[in-house]
């Protein structure tokens, strides 16, 4: 089970952005007091709790694939590893080199 469900639409993931800020700009009413750290912190806190549903992996920018970016990371474990994660794609997208 899971306490937070995120939708992100990687179409709309720019280059440079952070998972926090991704959330924040697709997933979260702009609300008062709700900011990156805020975010972090929450979904730090969740660890596990977290399902991120990555829609459109063969609509992601080729710049927001690069090394070092916030999707790879994810997708690598290097950030929220205890977090679940399903990508939707085309077949031909190249999703089975994070398998």
């Amino acid at each position: 089970q899971h306490d937070i469900v995120l939708l992100i639409r990687l179409r709309e993931v720019r280059e440079g952005e952070t998972i926090e800020e991704i959330v924040l700009d697709q997933c979260v009413p702009k609300l008062k007091g709700v900011d990156v750290d805020f975010m972090e912190e929450i979904l730090q806190t969740k660890g596990s709790r977290v399902l991120f549903l990555l829609d459109g992996y063969d609509e992601l920018r080729p710049e927001a694939r690069a090394a070092r970016q916030a999707i790879p990371e994810l997708l690598y474990g290097k950030m929220y590893p205890n977090s679940t994660i399903v990508i939707t794609s085309r077949p031909s997208a190249g999703v089975q080199q994070y398998t």
